[in-house]
């Protein structure tokens, strides 16, 4: 039996597949208005979570800060100055000084040596001028200064001696080298004032004066002999330190048997040696006070000579530098004192070396050395307030 269909049955229409345009195909107006709100509901998407991030990260307003708060931040860049805690000169010379301690501890004398002939020969300072081989050759001794007994006892001398007696046993080991004598010198001085200490020779006891002149005499004999080789020796590689020598010469001078008679030449051919070094003209006004190997007439006489002989090298500061110390130990050394011209020596000084250390040695020297150890005469005050 066939069966019964309901309805008319129509065949479908055939299938036509749709082919989207593609994006070339587009026009630009067509593809805003087929992107744009894809990309806007993009956006709105990314931006939700991003809001809320860094709502998260701004600090909320704070409440305003009372006022003696916001004069302290308004004032403290002014009051909040900021400080060097070492200075130049002092970098320098710790540099060099544990140069010479290292040098010494590993017994590279001949290291040690060529450092100090180099130095010497170049007539190197620090930027406040202290001789570079002055340095080196402190530190080269500064071991035979320490000592883990109580400073100034009977222990304390004989371990300095100990260490004073090896650098002498070195400078013998090695006879044609002035480097090495020269820290053995300077040791033997140095140790000699150990002994003396710093009071009146009056007061001083009679073993500790045989000691003074026992190390004195040993420097000034060490002295005699690499001078003396010197003058023999053929020209060698490395210069011998000619200037250091004639310090450590002038440095032994209260061992000598006529200081007075030798203090003015000495001196003189230290300086003419080394003029750009003020430590030598400082020593030598200090030697030239009555308590020591001069006159305040001499003092004058020599600080005018040698603002002369330094003239291309510190105008006339040799005046200032000649009396510098002189004025801090004895308030009579006013007297003589041409105060005009020793104010132009240290503008002299500053302008030929402008260096901070030197600026800060004269403000306090003029600040407050002077106006402590002298009293307020004319010449003191003219002082102060420059």
């Amino acid at each position: 039996m066939a069966p019964n269909f309901v309805g008319v049955w129509h065949r479908p229409a055939p299938f036509t597949p749709q082919i989207r345009a593609t994006h070339r195909d587009m026009t630009h107006a067509d593809r805003i208005e087929t992107y744009m709100p894809r990309l806007s509901q993009l956006t709105r998407a990314l931006m939700t979570p991003l809001e809320g991030f860094l709502a998260a990260r701004v600090p909320t307003p704070e409440a305003p800060l009372p006022q003696s708060a916001l004069r302290q931040q308004h004032l403290s860049p002014r009051l909040v100055i900021p400080t060097c805690e070492k200075s130049r000169e002092e970098t320098e010379q710790g540099w060099h000084h544990s140069q010479g301690l290292h040098l010494a501890r590993q017994e590279r004398w001949e290291d040690l040596s060529h450092l100090i002939c180099q130095f010497d020969m170049m007539r190197a300072t620090t930027a406040g001028g202290t001789p570079v081989p002055a340095l080196l050759a402190q530190g080269a001794r500064a071991d035979t200064a320490r000592s883990s007994h109580p400073a100034g006892s009977t222990k304390a001398l004989q371990a300095r001696q100990a260490g004073v007696l090896e650098l002498d046993l070195v400078a013998q080991e090695y006879p044609d080298d002035a480097a090495t004598a020269l820290v053995a010198i300077l040791a033997h001085i140095d140790l000699g004032w150990a002994f003396r200490g710093e009071g009146w020779t009056s007061e001083m006891a009679v073993q500790d004066h045989e000691s003074f002149a026992l190390h004195f005499d040993r420097a000034n004999t060490l002295l005699d002999i690499t001078e003396a080789r010197i003058a023999q020796a053929e020209p060698q590689k490395d210069m011998p330190p000619v200037a250091a020598l004639a310090a450590a010469r002038c440095a032994a001078l209260p061992g000598s048997e006529r200081p007075s008679a030798q203090v003015v030449g000495c001196y003189d051919k230290l300086i003419t040696l080394d003029p750009g070094a003020p430590c030598h003209m400082r020593a030598f006004g200090n030697h030239l006070l009555p308590r020591w190997f001069g006159t305040y007439e001499l003092l004058n006489l020599e600080a005018r000579r040698m603002a002369v002989k330094t003239r291309d090298t510190w105008g006339h500061g040799g005046y200032a530098w000649t009396y510098m110390d002189a004025l801090l130990v004895d308030e009579r050394a006013y007297e003589a004192l041409d105060t005009d011209y020793f104010l132009d020596g240290v503008r002299d000084i500053l302008t030929h070396r402008p260096e901070q250390h030197l600026a800060n040695l004269f403000a306090a020297y003029l600040g407050v050395s002077t106006r402590s150890s002298a009293a307020q005469t004319g010449d003191t005050v003219a002082i102060n307030r420059a």
